[in-house]
């Protein structure tokens, strides 16, 4: 045995020689020979601490690797497996602080190994030998000794290094020994030695694996206070890492025991905001407290709500800004962590979470105080607040309540009334971001917003600091930018009452006498966005902008200043958007800025991309002038389309404008105005514009599908069958994916009319529906569900909204599209097969009825915009359906009485035009139709009517057409007197058409009910044909009424024997009577009506594209929606041709006190 013994050891010696083959074979004959269980044993008893500890830790390495497989370990007899617990066991006590550490790793990993064969061997039982280990690490970790606590510490630290499985089962004995160790070491003042982080760092290796195990969560719960006044210690010590151990172990607490955080949520947050807000602790350690209080926030946000410390955690957030303005040098130091970001990071985080309202209203509350008493306030208080409203508006998540705006634009504009600079210079920063970040609600702001952008402009001049260094110049940079974005996201009226003043203060600003080049440059891009948004609003400023843009032009310079470049650039878009204000003053310039434009194509063939808008324009006003340079002109722009296309890939997700863009508007406009020379390359272009849309740039995108659509314009007349339809089949995947994915409400708008080009033509469509029906078909649904990405306004039926449509161009764009689909859908259900489109259209509906109306089926009296919208579109699809759209008239007209009274006036004009194609169309559903919407439009005619003269008009016409229709369930009482209480009309007079046909079925089946209102229909008749200008059509229709109240009248007084004796002697009986021939052509008249409503929907199916192009027009275009006479379907197409051609035969409205006169009169 002892020679054995004696072997080992020398073979464990020449592990350690220096030489590499003498290791290798004592290593391979300790392998070989000494692997039995006996040698294993003497390796186990070479590791008491009498033996070097050169020879301990070979040993070790050598049974680490023997005893870790299990089947190993289940080889060893029972009495074996017992001698090497109690041997390791002893090696394990023999483990003090001068031993190596290497060696006290090896020692407890196999301790560790052995406890894991125990728990698998015992599968869950009694683990004896496991259990004495935690017991006496237990101990020594509890022992009153510093030296033995210290070791027991080290030896669970090694174990959760080594082995962290161990402590599965037994988290309890770890538990206590933390807290109990934890709480001694406070007792003594010790909290803060290396002891305690060691055991955080056991408890935080433990509980990833073993916290299920936990059985006294109470226990755990004590231990948090004790863990967060080890974190209070930490900041007073100088170690680079302090504090590491403890954050960790609370990230994991809050992971894996959320319930043992949430019951100590009071006790964290006390000690940790003031770790925050102390400025003088390590920027590194206050880093971690804001990430931390970040997983709290996002954790157990509404917990901190209930204990009343959100307020506390926005006053340490807004600290961090105060904290900036102090301290204004530390945002140069690279080297220390960015304290200020990290608190902004938890800050939008935190109102990601939040409700918009309530969180607007809490930090308002917060700091309104802060500044309105400057008195009291320091400068840096006031300016950080700025900032961190700043911050606050970049943050949140919806749309701000009029009231939190209200009180957001004061908070700025007391910071722009601030005495100190900082502060304005803060405030100013907070209102760009404000524009930015809170769009549409901020358009309704308009006057207060553009009084800050008025008081920082006249700043600007008072202090004549209009010549600022290019370095200064950019500091106020974020101001232009903002006014900017404001101008861009106004609707061309909200923006018109500020124009004068805003030019009476850019104009200056663009002087090169007086500016710097980056000065200039700011100005003149607010100058072009508001040309381009105010159109011939713009004009009475065409002649100053002109002489501006001139002089900067006619400057020479040596083109090597970038900004220099970029200024030249903008006077080259400003002409060109001068083109677009006032064509008559633009023309006389034409001759010389084409002469400009080739000057540069030859001198500076650099800048010539810059001159493409200008061409654009010029090509509309003198296309002759592009006879000869046209094939340099198009080959540049190939040139730079090829470039930036084999560049795109490197620059896609960059914002940066792009020439292509604007090189794609050229080649649009040269298909339209210059189609000739254009077509010898329309393959060059078609193959470009394709090419262009993978290149994932939005506008772009737009720019190249607007181009396609009128380059396909040319091509239809050569084309093939085969080759539109090749063309669709590489079209139409680019056309739908970029819909689905575009940001932008008008760029999927343009290219969905696009679209709505190629399904008009013959060519074209058949392979569209073949493929990418479906796919259009759900784009639609998507669309009027609100689901694309584009379609991120908050839909809502309150006034605000009603105000917000008609100031945000971003709101307005987006009700543009979903009326747009009101275009398309038509068309594509007009060239599919019924049944097949009756399958998606009942998808569309579902959708009206379980999303889009749930007001209405609720019982509410108001539907909002997006809904009267939907039922619009959906009500232009009936005709297509034929008989399969019954089931789907209920819905339909629930949405449209709501609508027919709104108070917002499209949703009235939506639902009107929705109302007569539901009568046109329904056929024998008429009668129900007419049934339930009667009462709502007598009550629309009533006298206390909400509408306005010009939709009372629209309504008694739709009155008289329901009368045509079908009036044999009509309430015709009620819709006589409201017909005969309305007439004359005072706006819309192309209704008299309708009421002519109305009159005549009422007079030929209801004389009883019309006869006591026969002196104001002869008054009307009589006015209307004393006009000399109108026609002898419309004169032979109004004739054939008199015939027929002749005929009726001489019946009614034959009928009656005392007026038929007054007849006799009445001289004028024979004109009352009528032959057999009049009779004749009165009655062919019924025959003329019945045509007419045969020819209803053909008449009507023409007229949509007009009627939609009418509805969306702009809120301030007050013209008539409805075609007169051809809404209703009772006019010929010479008849309709006429009326739009020429109104003046129309009679002038009649007054209502020449109508009514002496009751003889009304006998007469």
């Amino acid at each position: 045995m002892s020679c054995k013994r004696n072997m080992i050891i020398v073979l464990l010696a020449n592990t350690l020689s220096s030489h590499i083959e003498i290791q290798r074979k004592a290593f391979e004959e300790l392998e070989r020979e000494f692997h039995d269980d006996e040698s294993t044993m003497t390796l186990c008893e070479l590791l008491d601490s009498r033996h070097p500890s050169e020879l301990r830790l070979c040993a070790a390495q050598i049974l680490s690797k023997r005893l870790s497989p299990f089947d190993r370990w289940t080889g060893l007899s029972s009495d074996m497996q017992g001698n090497v617990q109690k041997v390791i066991f002893n090696a394990l006590q023999s483990l003090n602080a001068h031993v190596e550490v290497v060696l006290q790793q090896m020692i407890v990993h196999i301790v560790s190994v052995l406890m894991d064969h125990e728990q698998t061997n015992i599968s869950g039982g009694n683990c004896r030998w496991t259990d004495a280990v935690f017991q006496y690490v237990e101990a020594i970790c509890l022992s009153s000794e510093p030296a033995y606590r210290k070791l027991g510490a080290t030896v669970l630290g090694l174990m959760a290094d080594v082995a962290p499985g161990v402590f599965v089962h037994q988290m309890d004995r770890t538990q206590r020994i933390l807290v109990s160790g934890l709480r001694l070491a406070d007792e003594r003042g010790l909290l803060g030695t290396p002891i305690s982080d060691c055991l955080c760092k056991v408890w935080n290796r433990s509980l990833p694996t073993g916290h299920k195990h936990l059985t006294n969560g109470t226990a755990v719960s004590a231990s948090v206070p004790l863990i967060m006044k080890k974190l209070r210690l930490a900041t007073c010590q100088d170690q680079s890492d302090r504090g590491n151990c403890v954050f960790n172990l609370l990230h994991n607490l809050v992971e894996f025991t959320p319930e043992v955080v949430r019951m100590q949520l009071p006790v964290v947050l006390e000690d940790l905001i003031p770790i925050i807000e102390d400025i003088s602790l390590n920027r590194a350690l206050r880093v971690r407290s804001i990430e931390f209080l970040g997983c709290l926030i996002h954790s157990w946000r509404r917990d901190i709500v209930r204990m009343h410390w959100m307020n506390k955690i926005l006053n340490a957030l807004h600290s961090l800004f105060v904290e900036r303005i102090l301290d204004l040098d530390s945002q140069d130091s690279d080297a220390d962590a960015d304290v200020l970001a990290a608190g902004i990071c938890v800050l939008l985080k935190l109102l990601q979470q939040s409700s918009t309202s309530k969180m607007a209203s809490r930090v308002l509350n917060l700091i309104e105080p802060i500044v309105y008493d400057q008195e009291q306030q320091s400068e840096a208080k006031r300016g950080g607040t700025q900032y961190f409203l700043a911050v606050m508006a970049e943050g949140f998540a919806h749309q701000l309540s009029q009231q939190c705006m209200d009180r957001c634009m004061s908070i700025v504009q007391s910071g722009q009334l601030d005495s100190n600079p900082v502060v304005r210079r803060a405030s100013q920063y907070a209102l760009a971001k404000m524009v930015e970040c809170l769009q549409p609600e901020i358009t309704l702001q308009a006057a207060t917003v553009f009084s800050i952008f008025y008081s920082f402009l006249d700043t600007d001049k008072l202090s004549e600091n209009l010549l600022l260094s290019k370095r200064e110049s950019i500091k106020n940079s974020h101001m232009f930018y903002a006014l900017e974005t404001f101008i861009e996201s106004l609707r061309p009226r909200a923006l018109q009452p500020h124009l004068a003043d805003l030019m009476s203060r850019l104009i200056p600003y663009i002087q090169p006498q007086q500016n710097s080049l980056c000065m200039q440059h700011f100005a003149l891009r607010n100058i072009t966005s508001l040309a381009r948004k105010s159109s011939t609003a713009f004009e009475p400023y065409f002649a100053p902008v002109w002489d501006v843009a001139r002089a900067l032009g006619d400057v020479k310079g040596d083109g090597r200043d970038e900004l220099e470049i970029v200024v030249r650039m903008q006077f080259l878009q400003v002409i060109a958007t001068l083109g677009r204000v006032s064509q008559e003053k633009f023309t006389p310039l034409c001759p010389r800025l084409v002469d400009l434009t080739l000057e540069l194509m030859h001198n500076k063939p650099d800048m010539i991309e810059f001159t493409y808008p200008l061409m654009s324009e010029l090509a509309a006003v003198v296309p002759e002038k592009f006879k000869e340079p046209f094939p340099g002109i198009i080959s540049n722009l190939f040139e730079t389309i090829d470039r930036l296309n084999a560049e795109g890939s490197a620059f896609a997700a960059s914002e940066d404008t792009d020439e292509r863009e604007e090189a794609f508007r050229c080649i649009k406009s040269f298909a339209v105005n210059l189609p000739d020379l254009l077509f010898p390359y329309r393959s060059k272009a078609l193959s470009r514009a394709l090419k262009s849309f993978g290149q994932r740039k939005e506008l772009v995108q737009r720019a190249a599908c607007e181009a396609l659509s009128k380059i396909i314009q040319l091509e239809w007349s050569s084309w093939d069958m085969w080759r539109a339809m090749k063309l669709c089949h590489k079209v139409f995947p680019h056309l739908i994916e970029f819909m689905e994915t575009a940001s932008d409400a008008e760029n999927v708008t343009a290219v969905l009319a696009c679209v709505q080009l190629l399904l008009e033509d013959s060519k074209t469509h058949c392979r569209v529906l073949k493929n990418y029906a479906n796919e259009l078909l759900l784009l639609m649904q998507k669309i009027l569900q609100r689901r694309l990405r584009c379609q991120v306004v908050k839909e809502n039926t309150t006034q605000r909204a009603l105000s917000m449509e008609r100031y945000s161009e971003i709101v307005y764009q987006e009700r543009q599209l979903t009326e747009m689909v009101g275009n398309v859908l038509p068309d594509l259900s007009n060239r599919m097969r019924q049944k097949e489109f009756s399958k998606h259209f009942r998808r569309l509906v579902i959708h009206c009825e379980r999303s889009c109306m749930p007001q209405v089926e609720d019982g509410n009296t108001s539907i909002s915009s997006h809904q009267s919208i939907v039922v619009y579109v959906l009500s232009r699809c009936i005709a297509q359906l034929g008989n399969k759209g019954r089931p789907y008239y209920n819905i339909l007209c629930d949405g449209i009485l709501k609508g027919l009274l709104d108070e917002k006036r499209k949703v009235r004009q939506r639902s009107l035009l929705s109302l007569k194609r539901m009568i046109l169309h329904a056929k024998d559903e008429v009668k129900h139709i007419i049934k339930a919407v009667s009462g709502t439009v007598i009550t629309g005619l009533h006298q206390d009517t909400i509408l306005p003269v010009a939709e009372q008009d629209r309504f008694c016409g739709l009155v008289c057409l329901m009368v045509i229709t079908d009036h044999q369930h009509c309430p015709i009482e009620q819709f006589v007197d409201a017909i005969i209480r309305h007439i004359p009309f005072g706006v819309v007079q192309t209704e008299y058409t309708t009421v002519t046909r109305c009159l005549m079925v009422l007079f030929a089946h209801y004389y009883d009910h019309i006869r006591p209102h026969l002196s104001k229909v002869l008054r009307l008749i009589t006015s209307i044909m004393d006009k000399q200008e109108i026609t002898d059509k419309r004169s032979h229709k109004w004739k054939k009424l008199l015939l027929l109240i002749r005929k009726k009248q001489c019946d009614f007084l034959k009928d009656n024997t005392k007026q038929r004796q007054l007849l006799s002697d009445d001289k004028e009986q024979p004109e009352l009577s009528s032959d057999d021939t009049e009779m004749s052509d009165i009655l062919s008249d019924d025959t003329a009506m019945s045509e007419f409503y045969n020819e209803q929907p053909v008449l009507l199916a023409r007229k949509d594209a007009m009627e939609q192009s009418e509805l969306i027009s702009d809120d301030n275009n007050q013209s008539e929606l409805l075609s007169d006479e051809e809404q209703s379907g009772l006019v010929s197409n010479e008849d309709k041709s006429r009326l739009l051609s020429d109104d003046k035969e129309l009679p002038e409205p009649l007054s209502k006190s020449k109508l009514f006169t002496n009751d003889k009169d009304q006998h007469a």
